[in-house]
């Protein structure tokens, strides 16, 4: 009886130290993400940025090819004939899209996710080190941004 209730009392103690956890550990930085801070503190990181705008708005959900295939062709001098569907392509080109039409969803959101990312871009690269430092820095990439 003492065995078995020493052994409990031992199982109980070790079980107790095994659930602590280590704070350092639980506190590790994502390596898959990229702090706003970091991606602006180099010319090259500040590149890939750029990049990430308009790699958003060139899928086949915009500008490869909704935004100019199909959303395209509406317009009052060109219609699509006979019955037609509200919620695929030809219900957009009949001026007769509905809000479920999964044509519409996707494009706005690509779109939506591009201009987020030109605002943070327009935002943090005044406020980075490159930016107030670095002259010929700043010239490219005031050259490649906004001219």
């Amino acid at each position: 009886m003492k065995k078995n209730k020493f052994l409990a009392i031992l199982f109980s103690i070790v079980g107790l130290v095994s659930l602590n956890s280590c704070e350092q550990y639980l506190d590790v930085e994502s390596l898959s993400n990229t702090a706003e801070a970091q991606q602006f503190d180099s010319a090259s990181d500040t590149f890939s940025a750029l990049v990430g705008v308009y790699n958003a708005t060139m899928g086949d959900n915009t500008y490869g090819q909704r935004m100019n295939l199909i959303l395209t062709q509406s317009g009052d001098d060109l219609r699509t004939s006979g019955d037609y569907n509200a919620n695929d392509r030809r219900g957009i080109s009949c001026f007769g899209a509905i809000p479920t039409n999964t044509e519409l969803l996707r494009p706005f959101l690509d779109t939506y996710a591009g201009i987020e990312r030109a605002n943070l871009v327009i935002k943090n690269i005044p406020l980075s080190p490159v930016y107030q430092t670095g002259f010929c820095s700043r010239q490219k990439i005031n050259g490649q941004i906004f001219g």
